[in-house]
């Protein structure tokens, strides 16, 4: 492949193989590690990636992990690659990309699609339905991605840089089909590497200066912070901004980690009227609210319940922006705060600024005066100790991110759940690719049975890789939520206890991994203390009683049993 100067900073003009340059845009975005499972029409693409030396693949053991390991990758790298075959791949990975289009994780799904001659005649493939049709699947994709297309001969390098492009500014999955018979066909063109630097233009400084002035002269401003953006580099000029301006920060549960509960800016979790009433308070008596990656679901509102004064919020939602209960158009969110924050001429706030004072870590966990068995009220204090600055916690849907709720987070730490499209199964593959993408970070995942036996295929993956992940496993044989929403004692809320300690052997052969299984306080803090001194991938089985939840749970579930099915939960 050869690259000559292009005609702006941004544009290269390369010559090279479809393959070749769809993969070195991928590179230059940063991308090192690609995942998802060969197929019959993407082999000569893995071929290309293979002999790459900047990039690996990795295969996984299903498509709908390889989804799942890509949205890991990407909320620690900025961008997550997968690749699957046509029809039978791409639909077993959608569940997974509807999933980042919800929580806005950007992705770039490739599929190796049926050769251009069988789609121009309308041949009755396999991995289709037989009936000529080749635009279903394409269909499907464009509901849950912000650019779905084919690729073909005609402007295919632009085609590339423009997928990539949309997928980073947006921050939302696009889906490629890469007919297997252009792979390896050359072409000439301009690639973009990256989207440009955007800059303020003369709207977006005029309404920057609106919004600063309203916060400069509130008496009781609010900074309201929804979990649409993790912590981006304006999401920091913004916690910056209420640092240096003293203005209390409250978040929603989907933003949890993005600030510290120690930090001295943090002020609670909005919930509606599940909120504390002293973040209740503070809300009410807001003058101005400045609300940034807010999406008011029904996780983010306590089932709708928020009461909000909209003459006092300042709502800025990607390209639009409300306050004086007026929308107003914007070219980009990121740099409307950029440019706020530009205003307030910030000064250089110094490290530990905004910090209160954490208990110190413990790594020597200290027994218990009794042989107490293990609940969640014991397991999640037990886990605030445990907790480091800088870990990755991934919790999946249900009782670990409920109970993780409760638990005050280290300063620095990366918290990657599902909140809003909460799928289960998502932890332990999302785990693989955030593990990969932050070698030399920790990795903690918290997960319960009903996620574990759903995905549990992918755990050969992290030991095939050899990666020091460390799991948290709550063995109660039941769907804890769906048990307290309806049917408590159903069949159908059960979940067969399985031997994991055989299920792990089988996947790990020669590999040496801690496993403990622990039913009492003393067990899981001396599990703790060997988990911490191995540093090995690491496998604690928590046993707890089926009948047990994380506090305030079951006031949560009889909300939205009434919401479901409009009677209080039995």
């Amino acid at each position: 492949m050869t690259q000559n100067a292009g005609s702006s900073e941004n544009t290269e003009q390369i010559r090279g193989t479809v393959g070749e340059i769809l993969l070195d845009a991928l590179i230059q975005t940063g991308v090192r590690y690609i995942f998802g499972v060969p197929g019959d029409f993407n082999l000569t693409f893995l071929d290309v990636v293979e002999n790459h030396p900047d990039v690996d693949f990795i295969s996984c053991r299903n498509e709908l992990n390889a989804s799942y390991a890509a949205d890991g990758y990407s909320r620690v790298a900025g961008l997550g690659v997968l690749v699957t075959t046509y029809g039978v791949g791409d639909l077993s990975a959608l569940n997974g990309v509807a999933g980042a289009y919800a929580e806005k994780i950007p992705l770039i799904h490739i599929s190796g699609s049926p050769p251009t001659h069988a789609v121009d005649r309308g041949l009755p493939l396999h991995h289709t339905a037989a009936d000529g049709n080749f635009n279903n699947v394409l269909n499907c994709f464009r509901e849950f991605t912000v650019e779905s297309l084919r690729l073909s001969l005609s402007d295919t390098a632009s085609e590339i840089s423009r997928a990539i492009r949309i997928a980073l500014t947006q921050s939302r999955p696009v889906y490629i089909q890469l007919p297997s018979d252009i792979v390896n066909r050359e072409i000439f063109g301009n690639v973009v590497a990256r989207p440009s630097a955007l800059f303020a233009d003369a709207v977006t400084k005029k309404i920057a200066r609106r919004i600063f002035d309203r916060i400069d002269r509130s008496v009781n401003p609010v900074f309201l912070v929804g979990g649409a953006y993790p912590r981006s580099h304006f999401m920091e000029l913004l916690l910056e901004l209420a640092g240096s301006r003293k203005i209390p920060v409250i978040l929603s549960p989907t933003a949890k980690g993005i600030l510290s509960e120690y930090d001295t800016r943090f002020c609670g979790y909005y919930k509606g009227k599940q909120s504390e009433k002293s973040t209740s308070d503070l809300l009410d008596r807001a003058d101005s609210i400045v609300a940034i990656g807010m999406r008011y679901s029904d996780v983010e509102t306590g089932l709708f319940s928020d009461n909000i004064d909209p003459s006092a919020l300042i709502d800025i939602q990607p390209e639009i922006v409300t306050f004086d209960q007026d929308a107003v158009t914007i070219p980009s969110e990121n740099i409307l705060i950029e440019e706020i924050v530009n205003i307030a001429d910030l000064p250089l706030a110094a490290e530990g600024d905004t910090s209160r004072a954490a208990p110190a870590q413990k790594r020597d966990y200290k027994r218990g005066e009794q042989l107490d068995s293990l609940t969640h009220a014991s397991l999640w204090t037990c886990i605030e100790d445990f907790l480091d600055e800088d870990d990755i916690v991934v919790a999946d849907t249900g009782t670990a991110f409920s109970g993780l709720m409760s638990v005050k987070m280290p300063q620095r730490i990366t918290v990657i759940s599902q909140p809003t499209w909460a799928s289960l199964g998502y932890a332990l593959p999302a785990a693989l690719g955030a593990s990969v993408a932050a070698r030399g970070r920790r990795v903690v995942v918290f997960l319960g049975d009903g996620s574990l036996q759903m995905t549990i295929q992918e755990f050969s993956t992290i030991v095939s890789l050899n990666l020091p992940i460390l799991f948290f496993f709550i063995n109660n044989k039941g769907y804890t939520i769906g048990k307290l929403i309806n049917g408590f004692h159903a069949e159908y809320n059960k979940i067969p206890g399985w031997d994991y300690l055989q299920i792990i052997n089988a996947m790990s052969p020669g590999y040496d991994i801690f496993y403990r299984k622990v039913s009492t306080v003393d067990d899981f803090y001396s599990a703790m203390n060997c988990m911490v001194s191995h540093s090995k991938l690491s496998f604690i089985d928590m046993v707890l009683p089926a009948d047990d939840f994380p506090k305030g749970l079951d006031k949560f579930c009889a909300e939205f049993a009434n919401f479901d099915y409009g009677k209080p939960r039995e």
